[in-house]
């Protein structure tokens, strides 16, 4: 199952827009340059293997060679820990990808692997060679003095500078996810609002681009997943950037309130059906929203006192709902717990 990071890269790079300037980036020169550009799409969609069997592919791309009819493939993985079967399973893959999935009647040649790492610590072993790829021997030659043998091409962002990134030469939205992914897990709540101010024209321009707004609620639920800023605080240090009235960062909270009740939900079932209790599922709905409010507070004012912390767990839905709303105004846990529920 995806987390918060994987979901942050999946949504950004699986449109070839955005994928294109960071393959360049990572891919050798060489390669990049009988690569046409143009031609890359993503293979996401519609695949079939020699079964007649459908698949759906995590992050593929097929894309042509300069002067000629010849596709190759390029899977992309992402790790955002320390994973020591990572080759393995890039090695499964690719054989999958090369043995068994053909896409309609133009089926790429041999598929390429790049990985973008993300880890705390860096990649061990540097760009090893992998060889995963079986070239016929029919295709173009300076096709051949790559794939056969290729290192596995590694973007070890644990590596890479905030300058260097955003020297790279890749869309705003591109960008700006990888200096996400780079840093805000490190970042306390005072260096992330920072990050949003020092990233301002990047934010911006991923406004006013194409799909901008759901660009920026994607990128404002990683911030509120990844770090300990208030919503109330990163709506502020947006709108301040963006110049205008923000309300992505506020809906995206709610968003997260309705995800850690289904969790609940789900939990309280389980433990209803086993103990035999009608009442299950309504005490789930509690426990997640109890879960995600400590959190909630915990990230605004510190350490929870245990009696509040208790009076929480012990709170009916419509207790908590009024108390989470209350956390992004509230000046204290005192303030927050003595509010009268607003009409």
């Amino acid at each position: 199952m995806g987390n918060h990071h994987d979901h942050l890269f999946q949504s950004t790079f699986s449109a070839p827009r955005h994928a294109a300037g960071w393959l360049r980036s990572v891919l050798p020169k060489e390669l990049v340059a009988v690569l046409d550009w143009r031609t890359l799409v993503s293979l996401q969609d519609a695949v079939v293997d020699r079964r007649l069997r459908v698949h759906r592919l995590d992050l593929a791309f097929a894309i042509r060679v300069r002067g000629c009819r010849l596709r190759v493939g390029l899977c992309p993985e992402h790790k955002s820990y320390r994973d020591p079967r990572v080759r393995r399973q890039i090695e499964r893959y690719v054989r999958h990808l090369s043995e068994d999935v053909r896409v309609a009647d133009d089926s790429p040649i041999g598929w390429i692997p790049i990985l973008l790492w993300h880890a705390p610590t860096p990649f061990p072993g540097g760009r090893q060679l992998l060889r995963l790829l079986e070239v016929p021997p029919q295709a173009i030659a300076a096709l051949l003095r790559w794939l056969p043998g290729l290192g596995l091409p590694v973007d070890d962002l644990s590596r890479v500078t905030e300058e260097a990134l955003r020297r790279r030469v890749m869309t705003a939205l591109a960008k700006l996810v990888l200096l996400c992914l780079r840093f805000l897990r490190t970042y306390s709540a005072r260096q992330a609002l920072a990050a949003v101010h020092r990233w301002g024209d990047l934010i911006r321009a991923v406004d006013n681009g194409t799909g901008g707004r759901a660009a920026i609620e994607r990128l404002c639920s990683y911030f509120l997943r990844t770090t300990e800023v208030t919503p109330a605080r990163l709506l502020r240090a947006f709108e301040t950037v963006l110049r205008r009235r923000e309300c992505s960062i506020m809906s995206t909270a709610q968003k997260l309130l309705a995800k850690g009740e289904a969790r609940g939900e789900a939990r309280g079932e389980a433990r209803g059906e086993a103990r035999g209790e009608a009442r299950g599922t309504a005490k789930g709905k509690a426990l997640g929203r109890a879960e995600l409010l400590l959190r909630l507070l915990r990230a605004r004012f510190g350490v929870v006192p245990a009696r509040i912390k208790t009076r929480v767990e012990q709170a009916s839905a419509a207790d908590i709902d009024r108390w989470a709303i209350a956390v992004l105004e509230a000046g204290s846990i005192a303030e927050v717990f003595g509010r009268r529920a607003r009409t």
